[in-house]
């Protein structure tokens, strides 16, 4: 939970200083050492790391790689978490640079793990449509767009799918990678 705290916190504030996610690693690293299991401390070590990387504007891939081996192994401990394959997916966002395709099979299975997360359907056919494949990703997105829960990419969504219906990918391509994470992301976390 402390992990979690100081992450949160330093995510809040670019202006804060990045010790915090000095403190949220070092407090993972201590719930680490008290279950060596623990998904969650190894997931923030991990995203703490690649934050800092971010923020740093750090491109040395070997810091990269070594920053997403928490994530690996998160996943090697719990192989149908898709929390931890989602956040191997982003840190590639995170460093600038494009998901390999070990790193798109990663949030295609996340999503097939958890097809009730909007937002990760969402992101998972954003994925398909940049693979060409335009009928995955019109599955993908289908009960996002005709949600009765309300989801926030309801409207992106239906959008993305007339535009993919008038042939035009990329208008549904940009539909769906519209950055509205902020009310998405906390049902990824709380499902995942």
């Amino acid at each position: 939970m402390l992990a979690e705290a100081e992450y949160d916190l330093c995510s809040t504030d670019d202006a804060l200083p990045t010790t915090c996610y000095v403190r949220a690693e070092a407090a993972a690293d201590r719930a680490r050492a008290a279950d060596p299991k623990s998904i969650h401390a190894l997931l923030y070590k991990g995203m703490a790391q690649v934050a800092a990387l971010k923020r740093a504007k750090v491109t040395d891939a070997k810091r990269w790689t070594a920053a997403r081996g928490w994530f690996l192994a998160a996943n090697k401990i719990d192989t149908e978490g898709p929390q931890p394959l989602i956040a191997f997916y982003d840190s590639y966002a995170a460093a600038g640079v494009p998901a390999t395709n070990n790193a798109q099979a990663a949030l295609l299975y996340a999503y097939a793990l958890a097809p009730y997360d909007g937002a990760l359907r969402m992101r998972a056919g954003a994925v398909y449509l940049r693979q060409g494949k335009r009928a995955d990703a019109r599955i993908a997105i289908v009960p996002v767009a005709y949600s009765v829960d309300g989801e926030s990419g309801a409207s992106r969504a239906q959008k993305a799918l007339k535009a993919l219906d008038a042939g035009d990918t990329k208008a549904a391509l940009a539909q769906l990678e519209q950055d509205d994470t902020t009310a998405d992301e906390g049902a990824s976390k709380k499902k995942g």
